[in-house]
């Protein structure tokens, strides 16, 4: 005798000796198959497990877009998207020229012989920046500048080493390339010389990533 599955009826009388066992020799007959068809199911379910799955990546704050120049708020005229201002006295123009994507016709200038100035940049959401590129019309230092990233606009961390400001007309400056953080404020903090008048400063762009 085997044990019936519960979709097989039982019937159980009180029959004699021969006839039952004749009926459980026809029940196991026909039951034998389903058995048969369950267990070679059920040992193809375990010879394929596991099954292969695909696991949706998950993007965390170190999993960030490659900065770049054509990323959004690189180039162009990005007043719209970016607030600009200076502590450096403005001697013709608006400091908002630096943003605008018209380079020389939007041009500004500073008066010279200014110090310890800052040219503050907010982003409204944090941007990672791995260079900046600097143009203006002739060769005229600035002084020597540091780049600073900030979470609110008033702690700034230092970002990279101290640069000369203005050592030519299209200057790439590279000196936070090793940037791993992004911030939503941003600004070039001048720690020593002074600004020159001669200049007129034409745009600022940053190769850069959403953080």
């Amino acid at each position: 005798m085997i044990d019936l599955p519960p979709d097989i009826p039982a019937i159980v009388r009180p029959l004699g000796d021969d006839v039952r066992q004749s009926m459980a020799t026809q029940i196991e007959r026909l039951a034998r198959p389903r058995l048969e068809r369950r267990a070679s199911a059920s040992h193809q379910f375990e010879a394929t497990f596991p099954f292969p799955m695909v696991v949706p990546r998950s993007v965390s704050g170190s999993e960030i877009p490659t900065p770049a120049y054509t990323n959004s708020g690189g180039t162009g005229n990005r007043t719209s998207i970016i607030t600009i201002t200076t502590t450096a006295t403005v001697g013709g123009g608006a400091v908002t020229g630096l943003i605008d994507g018209a380079n020389a016709s939007g041009s500004f200038w500073w008066t010279g012989g200014q110090s310890g100035r800052e040219v503050k940049f907010d982003f409204i959401t944090p941007k990672l920046i791995t260079e900046i590129t600097w143009y203006q019309g002739v060769n005229a230092s600035h002084g020597t500048w540091q780049w600073q990233g900030s979470d609110d606009g008033s702690s700034w961390n230092s970002i990279g080493s101290t640069f000369s400001l203005g050592s030519g007309t299209t200057q790439v400056i590279t000196t936070m390339s090793a940037q791993a953080v992004g911030y939503r404020y941003h600004r070039m903090l001048q720690t020593s010389g002074t600004t020159n008048q001669s200049p007129f400063l034409y745009e600022i762009e940053f190769k850069l990533a959403a953080y």
